[in-house]
C-alpha cells in the first residue's frame, strides 16, 4: 500500500533552518515527501534576478536533507502541472512561498488535494538573508 505522498515548492536560495522546519513539519504530515526546487530561469523571473546559489547546488542540498524522499527541478509554477506529474495527495505552503494558497486552491479545484499551510514558521526567512546581503559589502574569501 502506498501512503499520502505530500509536495511542496520553493526556490531554496540560502538554505536556512526555516526551509528545515517547512521540510520537517511536512514530512511528519505525509508518507513521502517530494519537493519542486525552482530552476534558476524560473527564479529569475519571478525574482529579478538569478539565485545566490545555482539549481544543481539547491538540488543537491534539498535532495540530502533527511525529511525528503525526492527532489525534483520545477520549470514553472504551474500546481497541477506538477499534480499531473507527481499525483500528490497534499501541499504544503510557507509564509516563503510565491504561490499563495488561493491561488493553489483554485489550480487544484477538484483534484482533491488537500492544502496545508504553515504559517508559524519560526526562524529566518529567505526575505531577511536576502535584505542583509544588500546591506553588506562583498567580502573576499580566503577558503
Amino acid at each position: 500500500m502506498h501512503g499520502v505522498t505530500g509536495y511542496t515548492s520553493g526556490l531554496f536560495d540560502l538554505f536556512h533552518v526555516g526551509h528545515l522546519e517547512v521540510l520537517r513539519r511536512a514530512r511528519q504530515a505525509c508518507d513521502h515527501l517530494t519537493v519542486g526546487v525552482l530552476t534558476d530561469e524560473v527564479a529569475a523571473e519571478i525574482c529579478g534576478s538569478q539565485p545566490f546559489v545555482p539549481l544543481i547546488e539547491r538540488l543537491e542540498l534539498v535532495s540530502h536533507v533527511r525529511y525528503v524522499d525526492q527532489a525534483v527541478p520545477l520549470t514553472d509554477l504551474d500546481p497541477r502541472a506538477a499534480w499531473t506529474s507527481l499525483g500528490f495527495q497534499v501541499v504544503f505552503t510557507s509564509p516563503d512561498d510565491v504561490t499563495d494558497a488561493p491561488l493553489l486552491e483554485h489550480a487544484l479545484t477538484d483534484t482533491g488535494v488537500r492544502i496545508v499551510q504553515f504559517t508559524d514558521v519560526p526562524g529566518t526567512m529567505s526575505t531577511t538573508l536576502q535584505a542583509a546581503l544588500a546591506r553588506t559589502p562583498a567580502r573576499t574569501s580566503v577558503a
